[in-house]
């Protein structure tokens, strides 16, 4: 789980030293990156910090956080790949034993799968309860098949869209062309909001 920082109580950072960690630590190059004006407001000189224009900030941002949900998503891989699925399970990170139920159409091009507990029947005559678990809308998700290896690519990714007491939806860009028939594994990767979540910036 990222740690949280409070912004207010953090010391200030020159633009200087902040484009040396990024170039240190992620390979960026912001400095050209960066827009320099005589003086501020109150008369500072700013000509050895110069400060990054909204637009730039905006685009250096939304890189660094793509990096971060790439590195969280291959975190979540490499743990899956040395526990057993029963563990993950247990853990509440994975769910094993389920079907799919239904394949319907979504926005956006995307579509929909509804996976539910294989022990049940229908979704149109009742199906079983999942399992307890901690997966929740908007989570990146991986699609096995049950009992396979989590090594290797999965048969989809996708967000889920929707969860309930006996199933969960999940939309994927495209429906895979063969393995949806066998009993299935749903693996929580990492979580849309922290990733894609709107910037909230005043100026």
């Amino acid at each position: 789980m990222s740690k949280q920082v409070d912004l207010n109580s953090a010391p200030d950072v020159s633009d200087i030293a902040l484009c040396k960690l990024l170039e240190e630590h992620l390979g960026i190059d912001a400095r050209l990156n960066f827009t320099s004006d005589s003086q501020k407001p109150d008369g500072r000189d700013t000509n050895s910090a110069p400060r990054l224009s909204l637009e730039q900030f905006v685009s250096v941002t939304r890189d660094l956080i793509e990096l971060e949900r790439e590195a969280e998503v291959q975190q979540a891989m490499e743990a899956a790949a040395v526990q057993s699925p029963e563990a993950a399970q247990a853990r509440g990170i994975t769910l094993l034993g389920l079907r799919c139920d239904d394949v319907e159409g979504g926005l956006l091009g995307r579509s929909l799968l509804t996976l539910v507990n294989n022990r049940g029947n229908s979704m149109a005559t009742g199906a079983a309860l999942l399992p307890a678990h901690k997966m929740s809308p908007h989570d990146l998700v991986a699609i096995r098949p049950s009992r396979g290896q989590a090594e290797g690519p999965p048969l989809v990714t996708g967000v889920i869209y929707r969860v309930r007491d006996t199933a969960i939806v999940v939309a994927v860009d495209d429906v895979p062309s063969e393995g949806l028939e066998q009993p299935l594994r749903l693996e929580k990767l990492a979580n849309e909001v922290c990733c894609d979540q709107p910037f909230m910036i005043s100026v």
